[in-house]
């Protein structure tokens, strides 16, 4: 890596990490406020990490975007994830077994895409962000606890 390089790559990842925490402080928000409606929130939740996703891919297109691509997509597969807890452990639109199951499946393909772009950082971020910011999410303890071991389950093949 060059040292160039180094500064965009901590900025995007810190771009990355703020966007992470900017998505958690609008749910809060948008939950103790009553601004929007349940469905409406986690609808949005959803288009934003798919857009986000979405995003991330065109942008690896191109060997100048593929560190913001990381970081985009790191974002928008934690967005899943998190949208996916509230989803099932606070609104119980979903149920549990659903939502652990769906939950399992993004956090595959954010490792896959991790894996696929052979960038590790990008697993690691999705991993401990939506690991991090998932008790803000539910306190449903064991609900959460499941869906802790969900990231774990994800994460075990690209372990081995």
């Amino acid at each position: 890596m060059s040292r160039e390089g180094a500064g965009s790559k901590v900025v995007a990842w810190i771009g990355g990490a703020v966007t992470l925490a900017g998505v958690v402080l609008l749910l809060v928000l948008a939950v103790q406020r009553g601004y929007i409606g349940p469905v409406p929130r986690v609808l949005l939740g959803v288009g934003l990490g798919v857009a986000l996703t979405a995003i991330a891919l065109r942008l690896h297109r191109s060997p100048e975007g593929r560190v913001g691509a990381v970081a985009v997509a790191a974002t928008g597969a934690a967005a899943l994830y998190l949208d996916t807890i509230a989803a099932t452990g606070y609104y119980h639109f979903v149920p549990a077994w659903a939502g652990l199951a769906l939950g399992l499946l993004v956090a595959i393909g954010g490792v896959l895409i991790a894996w696929r772009w052979d960038a590790e950082v990008l697993a690691v971020f999705v991993v401990l962000g939506s690991a991090a910011t998932a008790p803000f999410v539910t306190h449903d303890a064991p609900l959460l606890i499941g869906f802790l071991l969900v990231l774990q389950v994800a994460c075990s093949p690209a372990q081995v």
